[in-house]
């Protein structure tokens, strides 16, 4: 009995290992899809507690960021220049008024959010430093995979203890991520429409 009771304990222990090899190769797989390209634009939908947002959003390497508001503030945008560190902002459409800050301002920064960090890459390197401590499972079907990633023992990174991301299996990204605190309150829902990659 002893003798099936440690094979057991074996056979159990090298499947749970399978599965975390390819819960991380998941993970690791989008880090990779985002190091590959070299732009991309989405139009992000993002409701939290306060507020629903939605923005039309331009990324390209090695930071440009462009960000044109639909809603609220509609017309307003801001476009930073990583080279600078500076973001332009034109708060009103129908003027030609604009703004220079940094991207830590906190007439443009949100909930620890940063217009500099706003990007794809900084949201996976989080996910990643998570799972390194993290119970993490996938539930996959033809078209996408269901990633929840939660820190163990209240582990969290910026205030975020579970993600729960909707993977394209296609482009290999997210397009659906909702982020929770360490007692489960959901602190955001992003929604990433319409994600064209080049």
């Amino acid at each position: 009995m002893t003798r099936f009771y440690l094979l057991t304990a074996i056979i159990i222990f090298f499947l749970s290992q399978t599965v975390i090899g390819k819960n991380t190769s998941l993970i690791n797989g989008m880090l990779e899809s985002f190091n590959n390209l070299t732009s991309y634009s989405a139009t992000l939908y993002t409701k939290d507690a306060k507020e629903t947002t939605e923005i039309k959003y331009f990324y390209k390497k090695p930071g440009f960021i462009e960000m044109k508001f639909i809603s609220p503030h509609n017309g307003a945008e801001l476009t930073y220049n990583p080279k600078t560190n500076k973001v332009i902002v034109k708060p009103f459409k129908s003027m030609s008024f604009t703004m220079t800050l940094s991207p830590d301002s906190s007439l443009i920064s949100k909930g620890g959010h940063t217009v500099d960090k706003s990007d794809l890459g900084t949201l996976l390197k989080k996910v990643k430093i998570l799972s390194n401590n993290a119970e993490i499972k996938v539930n996959s079907n033809e078209f996408f995979h269901e990633l929840t990633i939660a820190g163990r023992n209240s582990f969290s990174v910026d205030d975020v203890n579970i993600y729960i991301l909707k993977v394209d299996s296609f482009v290999k990204l997210p397009v659906i991520v909702q982020s929770f605190d360490s007692k489960g309150i959901i602190i955001e829902t992003l929604e990433i429409r319409n994600l064209q990659v080049k």
